[in-house]
């Protein structure tokens, strides 16, 4: 069984070849995240926040799943929401780029 990280995460199935792995999702339902690989983890960054409650606002999240401890973690929220956001990786520092808050479209790089 998957460690259990911080806050509550819910077992998902994920096929990897021929068998299932159970992974952890995230807090909320996303969409127009960006993600990217970066030393081994996974980085999703932004999008829009689709669970019932959150009324569909743009996020500022930045989130990492390390697949060895099978974890999502938090990381530092970028300073503007962006929603639809183009994001890469350069010596091993994570950019997100443009995006867009509503109907606020963005023109900055942030890292």
């Amino acid at each position: 069984m998957p460690k259990r990280c911080s806050g509550e995460r819910s077992p998902a199935k994920m096929g990897e070849l021929d068998e299932n792995r159970k992974l952890y999702l995230l807090s909320n339902a996303f969409v127009g995240t960006g993600a990217v690989k970066v030393h081994g983890k996974i980085y999703v960054v932004g999008g829009r926040n689709n669970s019932p409650d959150a009324a569909h606002q743009d996020s500022p999240a930045v989130d990492c799943f390390d697949p060895r401890s099978n974890c999502w973690s938090r990381c530092a929220d970028m300073t503007v929401a962006r929603n639809r956001v183009g994001v890469a990786a350069l010596d091993c520092l994570v950019y997100a780029v443009g995006g867009s808050d509503r109907q606020t479209h963005h023109s900055s790089v942030e890292r």
